[in-house]
């Protein structure tokens, strides 16, 4: 009776849950999904040891079985495992069940927090946001959900600013952004002198609404380094100024909020009418289109077909969120946040190592994976991107139609 070795690659994923499995070839991204038999479960048990180095024995008779042999089949057809007879020549392939440790690092930076050395944890930071004032026409809400300025009728002075920069300074730190009313904002020329002449890049966000006619100002902050971003807060007055942004479609990036289908047609005919060359659609949620979300924006299950994720990526789905991580919000109350949707990690004023630490070891906003149900019982939970804030502001965990 003839005997095999089905060994799977390092660069393949093996998840089992409930009654499915996946196995995902991280280097092609091809992926097979499989109802569990009992005789493939036993096989998946085996592999998922540590010590069975990814390789799990099969007879004969077992590889005939119809639910055995699919599997085996289909594994070899997307070139995440090779079946090898056991003939006395061939050797028994070396692998290894890719497998992730992340506690090695939070333990290190306790460590070193009680000795006092922990300064390195500064390079955890990446980016810095600014709301610096509040505008008019800002929103409390979508604010929430990605960068738009905030209803707000204070600001924060630039000197505690550009006070903060210099303390969360590290060779990590490469964006930093500033949202709001710029044109009113108090600190005006200091801010757009600091901005000429510093050497991160800079993100300036601000609203169609706060601009009127009237860009000189900001345009002054257009460079290799900066980028300005102006979101299109009203259709109907956008659509009647065209002639005036198209004079502004080489220098700067437009985005264009969408919360239903009528302003997604509105969308549509601004875009045939101006060939914007840095553009971006994003949907925001008001709380009464939660359809239009369900039909638009949800993930569908041709989306996940075309997933590519390397063996990285996979790793960094499992670990931290990708959208959140590294990134710190400052309001113009100067209270500081790893997340608005979250508790402030504390004032502009703290020491901020204190708050990165707090971050760190709680794991509250920067390491939120799809741990949590109904995910953590989903085939697709570590290719799937990681929670948004659009799940934070909905209340609800997975935004997807997929039902495993």
């Amino acid at each position: 009776m003839k005997k095999f070795w089905l060994s799977l690659f390092p660069d393949t994923f093996l998840w089992i849950k409930e009654n499915k499995g996946i196995i995902y070839n991280s280097k092609n991204f091809k992926y097979y999904i499989f109802h569990r038999s009992d005789e493939v479960n036993k096989l998946c048990d085996t592999l998922t040891e540590l010590e069975s180095l990814y390789t799990v024995e099969i007879s004969e008779p077992l590889l005939h079985n119809q639910h055995v042999g699919q599997w085996v089949n289909q594994i070899t057809n997307i070139e995440a495992g090779c079946l090898i007879e056991q003939n006395g020549y061939n050797k028994k392939l070396t692998s290894f069940y890719p497998v992730l440790s992340i506690q090695n690092g939070i333990d290190q930076i306790i460590w070193e927090h009680k000795l006092n050395i922990g300064g390195k944890i500064i390079e955890n930071l990446y980016e810095l946001i600014f709301y610096i004032n509040g505008s008019s026409h800002g929103s409390d809400q979508y604010f929430r959900q990605t960068y738009y300025p905030i209803n707000f009728d204070i600001s924060v002075n630039f000197n505690l600013i550009e006070l903060f920069i210099n303390q969360c300074n590290n060779k990590m730190l490469n964006k930093i952004t500033f949202i709001g009313d710029i044109l009113k904002y108090k600190n005006f020329r200091q801010l757009q002198d600091w901005i000429l002449f510093n050497d991160h890049f800079i993100n300036i966000v601000l609203l169609t609404e706060d601009i009127t006619k009237d860009i000189t100002n900001v345009e002054c902050f257009k460079s290799d380094k900066t980028n300005i971003t102006i979101i299109v807060s009203n259709y109907s007055t956008f659509s009647k100024q065209l002639g005036f942004y198209k004079t502004l479609n080489d220098k700067v990036t437009f985005i264009f909020p969408v919360k239903s289908m009528i302003e997604i047609d509105s969308v549509s005919s601004i875009l045939k009418e101006i060939n914007f060359k840095h553009y971006n659609i994003i949907p925001l949620y008001n709380s009464t289109n939660r359809k239009f979300f369900e039909e638009n924006v949800y993930m569908t299950l041709d989306e996940f077909n075309n997933i590519k994720l390397s063996r990285r990526e996979i790793f960094a789905n499992m670990t931290l969120n990708v959208h959140f991580f590294g990134k710190l919000t400052i309001l113009p109350d100067g209270k500081i946040y790893s997340n608005v949707n979250d508790t402030p990690l504390g004032s502009i004023g703290d020491p901020i190592y204190d708050m990165l630490y707090k971050e760190m070891t709680e794991r509250k906003t920067w390491f939120r994976i799809r741990d949590m149900k109904p995910c953590c019982d989903c085939v697709y939970q570590w290719l799937c991107p990681s929670l948004s804030n659009y799940e934070l502001v909905i209340g609800k965990q997975d935004l997807c139609h997929i039902s495993t």
